[in-house]
């Protein structure tokens, strides 16, 4: 039953059909182990009825003495161990002592750090994770680009998608996401990417462009057209801006 557990558990991560990126992961071992832990609580509950034990106090003493030991020894590197978890940035410092050219860990302490406010060491991680995939990134990148063109926006959406796994800071891709999501009517996604973009570059008017615009699908004319004002109190010229304006104002007078 243990050993059975184990096996057919561990099928669907055994490598035979690699799952997502990861090949190997320690989630993978908690419910598989379940049937090792059966087998081995079976296993010692006989212990105590055993011929070799049954008139051997001593011996049970000392197979009790050895468990304990065993278990004292695992409950100490279990504590050692939740060190390695007490928060991102210790995961994937931890994650990145014990392996090497690993991108995904790369990325993700990247970003722990950018949150935390550690944005230059953030950085360095970030542009370690871009050393170690530029060729899946540049793949990536012109992917998106292409199945935009051709307007095949769902193949465009998964690839800018990849992208952002790895520079989540580039505003320009946080942008172009953004206008595949509204193309796509997904205006909540589409809100959300245009104000990724602008969490990275505060300036930018093309990501408050793309946010006026998810407010008049969404048919919330008056905050697009105050939104649109700010807009050309910042760029005067911005010819886009000036008719999104003036066909509101057309559209809604009265508004």
């Amino acid at each position: 039953m243990g050993w059975g557990w184990f096996i057919v558990v561990r099928l669907p991560v055994s490598g035979i059909v690699q799952i997502g990126e990861m090949a190997r992961a320690d989630r993978y071992t908690y419910v598989s182990l379940v049937g090792i832990f059966l087998l081995c609580v079976q296993q010692f509950s006989e212990w105590p009825v055993h011929p070799a034990f049954r008139h051997a106090r001593w011996r049970t003493a000392g197979v009790a003495a050895f468990i304990c030991l065993i278990l004292g020894t695992l409950a100490v590197v279990a504590w050692e161990q939740t060190r390695a978890w007490y928060d991102s940035i210790s995961v994937f410092r931890h994650a990145l002592a014990v392996t090497s050219d690993n991108y995904i860990a790369e990325a993700n302490l990247g970003s722990a750090l950018f949150d935390a406010g550690s944005k230059a060491e953030g950085l360095a991680h970030y542009q370690e994770a871009i050393r170690l995939q530029a060729p899946a990134l540049e793949h990536h990148r012109r992917a998106a680009m292409e199945a935009e063109r051709r307007h095949q926006l769902p193949t465009a959406i998964y690839h800018y998608g990849k992208v952002l796994t790895l520079v989540p800071w580039d505003a320009d891709v946080h942008r172009r996401l953004g206008s595949v999501l509204l193309q796509e009517g997904e205006y909540a996604k589409a809100l959300v990417q245009y104000n990724e973009a602008l969490r990275y570059d505060r300036n930018a008017i093309p990501p408050r462009l793309g946010v006026a615009r998810v407010l008049i699908a969404q048919q919330r004319f008056t905050e697009a057209r105050g939104l649109l004002k700010a807009i050309l109190q910042l760029d005067a010229e911005n010819k886009e801006a000036a008719a999104l304006l003036q066909t509101l104002l057309a559209e809604l007078p009265s508004n």
